[in-house]
């Protein structure tokens, strides 16, 4: 992981931390916020349950599926450059599912979703844990995990 990250201070830190908090929390209202939909999907798209389920079940597997890929891109890019990316396919596939015409389109927006989703989850956590001195560390993830 890039060292700048460590060198963080002050008033940057927070924005650091903030931004990184919101855009983490953005993403994860995505995982839960689907279902309630699924009825709508279902006559719009006219399908039955278990072929919208596939909207969450393919979410969890490529997430699943993304989470080990993190550790190496954290060590492999710089965590702007990597946040920046993450953020611009989350936001891509969230317009993919929102102008979906099928439902094909709008998997496929769930699964970019997925994939960012995948990598900031443990990605925020090993970065929170490294900007954050050893004696505040508990404090800090009760805080981001609240």
């Amino acid at each position: 992981m890039s060292t700048s990250i460590n060198t963080i201070s002050g008033r940057h830190r927070q924005a650091f931390v903030a931004t990184l908090l919101t855009g983490t929390f953005t993403m994860s209202i995505s995982q839960s916020a689907l279902s309630t939909a699924y009825p709508a999907f279902m006559r719009s798209f006219h399908l039955g349950a278990s072929t919208v389920a596939w909207l969450t079940t393919g979410f969890m597997l490529v997430m699943s599926l993304m989470i080990p890929v993190s550790p190496w891109l954290l060590s492999n890019m710089k965590f702007k450059h990597l946040f920046q990316s993450v953020v611009a396919v989350f936001a891509l596939g969230t317009l993919l599912c929102i102008w979906a015409p099928s439902f094909p389109l709008l998997m496929t927006g769930r699964l970019l979703e997925a994939v960012a989703v995948g990598i900031i989850f443990p990605s925020y956590q090993t970065v929170m844990l490294t900007i954050t001195p050893q004696e505040r560390r508990g404090a800090v993830m009760g805080v981001a995990g609240w």
